[in-house]
């Protein structure tokens, strides 16, 4: 697309080029490579590792580039982390298989949030936290998964901000 010959006004075109993670000369067609749309790669963790990473990743012992797997997604703010979710706790919102970023520094529960959650046992779940009563629940088109109640014993190792599915 030629920005100026298609008839886009300039202003326009400066608006949209940091949306789009763009230059403006690329939306105008004065320059042939796209700017780099995409964030520094982030850590992926196994669903199991994120209680233990958690605590590496706050204290500024992991970075990206140090991690022993990555992942390119557009670029997201926060302390985010990927994992993804193996089974279909979560289907009615994230697809089994689905990368979930993750931003560790989002513990704070709030109504209808997808969390990460530690529940014991070596377990690591994904849920929606609910708040009438309290408890982290399953959103699937399957049956059989776990709620989660007492708040006492679970340790929130973050909210889900993202989701990619991979095709």
């Amino acid at each position: 697309m030629q920005g100026i010959d298609a008839g886009v006004n300039i202003r326009t075109v400066e608006a949209l080029a940091p949306v789009l993670k763009t230059s403006k000369a690329w939306l105008l067609g004065e320059d042939d490579s796209p700017q780099e749309r995409y964030d520094a790669r982030i850590p992926f963790f196994d669903i199991a590792e994120l209680p233990d990473r958690r605590q590496e990743f706050m204290a500024g012992k992991i970075e990206a580039a140090n991690a022993a797997r990555t992942v390119r997604v557009p670029a997201s703010k926060g302390d985010v982390v990927a994992t993804r979710l193996d089974d279909h706790s979560m289907s009615h919102v994230i697809p089994k298989h689905s990368i979930v970023l993750i931003d560790m520094s989002r513990t704070i529960l709030e109504k209808q949030g997808i969390y990460a959650v530690s529940v014991g046992g070596g377990g690591v779940v994904l849920r929606a936290y609910e708040d009438n009563p309290d408890r982290f629940v399953p959103s699937s088109v399957i049956g059989g998964f776990k709620s989660y109640f007492d708040m006492r014993a679970i340790e929130v190792i973050g909210r889900a901000v993202a989701i990619y599915k991979e095709i």
